[in-house]
């Protein structure tokens, strides 16, 4: 399985233009700067309205129960944004003003475990860990093969564009993970936005 090592250090103001081919940025040090603690930031998802979901990521039948993970997300931040933090606005600002976020964690995984099977997304997708560490796979159609993209905490932003068949696996025992999710065109079309 191939790896996506290639880091771009990211202007102040990003264009996407997607090529159904991710993109890693090194995580910008001047937000890293603002970012708050990771129980800071779920106080502020803990205020957000509606858009909680909680639930057990099911696993092949001969798997041990000890590698289920147990993943939240809240998805409408958007609706109180005089709740986002700083350094969530600065990112939105340069990556993707029109867009919601995601908000995953996991805790008590035993080994890898797919906290998202094989899926494609109808929008494009800027993430980061603000703990933990995950690994995106994906399948590479200049390449014909899957390859892996490894995030760690605040080290990498990643573009995922909407039409890409992916996965997100966790390596650490616990995460906090970001999304900032915006409406994509793939190939000159636009996805559809169906967030």
């Amino acid at each position: 399985m191939g790896r996506c090592s290639s880091v771009i250090y990211m202007p102040r103001k990003v264009t996407t233009r997607n090529e159904n081919r991710p993109v890693v940025y090194a995580f910008p040090e001047d937000i890293k700067e603002m970012a708050i603690s990771v129980d800071e930031f779920w106080s502020v998802c803990a205020s957000a309205p509606k858009g909680w979901h909680a639930g057990k990521i099911d696993r092949h039948p001969e798997e041990e129960e000890s590698v289920r993970a147990h993943v939240l997300r809240c998805m409408e931040l958007t609706k109180r944004p005089e709740i986002i933090p700083e350094f969530l606005q600065q990112l939105r600002q340069r990556y993707a003003e029109v867009s919601t976020l995601s908000c995953f964690t996991s805790a008590g995984v035993e080994g890898a475990a797919a906290t998202l099977p094989w899926h494609v997304d109808g929008y494009d997708v800027f993430a980061f860990n603000m703990e933990g560490e995950t690994v995106w796979e994906y399948f590479s159609q200049h390449e014909g093969k899957v390859k892996s993209i490894e995030l760690g905490e605040m080290d990498k932003l990643l573009y995922m564009p909407c039409g890409i068949t992916h996965r997100v696996i966790l390596k650490s025992e616990s995460r906090t993970s970001v999304s900032i999710v915006a409406p994509g065109t793939c190939n000159g079309v636009p996805c559809k936005w169906d967030f």
